[in-house]
């Protein structure tokens, strides 16, 4: 990444982005891509995000992977402005993209700064239009906490949604109750 990388100005403003998750992959502003998608052509909508290595996290995020001892080399990316955050494997190829709804969450490295504010669809139709019809499932085990999700299947993909804990204050902009909603391809790789 040269000089002129770091100065340029995103392709897309906060709150003029336009998503539709689908089975066809992630449509932002017009633009279809499928998932694993490189950072780069995000950094290219979105401008430069900030990085960080999952460390302490790896656990809330990724249970399995710690339990079983297989946790690879995983990058997060936020773009605080946008209220969007992504998982990469190896640093650069993302497998999972979050836009944060609610910022109930205490304000870590891996939470942006502000709530996603763009439009968000799935298959065309308000994400919590969608959301609300997918299948409910808890997570967690004596060691983690329980957490609150709703699934929807979207032919080789998957869109959940995390339900904010229930004394958390929820926003007037979600009033619905969902901290997060992330995408992410359903064949994620074995070792994530």
């Amino acid at each position: 990444m040269g000089l002129q990388d770091i100065f340029r100005k995103p392709q897309i403003a906060p709150g003029e982005t336009r998503i539709n998750l689908s089975d066809e992959g992630i449509e932002i502003n017009g633009r279809k891509f499928f998932m694993p998608v490189s950072i780069n052509i995000l950094e290219e909508l979105f401008g430069k995000a900030k990085c960080y290595q999952l460390g302490n996290f790896a656990p809330t995020f990724f249970p399995r992977a710690v339990r079983e001892k297989r946790m690879p080399h995983i990058t997060g990316y936020t773009w605080d402005k946008h209220g969007i955050y992504c998982y990469a494997k190896d640093a650069y190829s993302v497998f999972s993209i979050g836009f944060l709804l609610n910022h109930g969450e205490p304000d870590t490295n891996n939470t942006p700064k502000k709530e996603y504010s763009g439009l968000l669809n799935i298959n065309g139709n308000h994400w919590y239009e969608s959301i609300k019809s997918g299948d409910s499932m808890f997570l967690g085990d004596e060691e983690n906490q329980a957490e609150a999700y709703r699934i929807v299947t979207l032919g080789r993909y998957s869109v959940i949604s995390e339900f904010t804990e229930i004394t958390e204050e929820i926003t007037e902009r979600d009033s619905y109750g969902y901290s997060t909603v992330e995408f992410r391809p359903d064949d994620i790789p074995e070792d994530i």
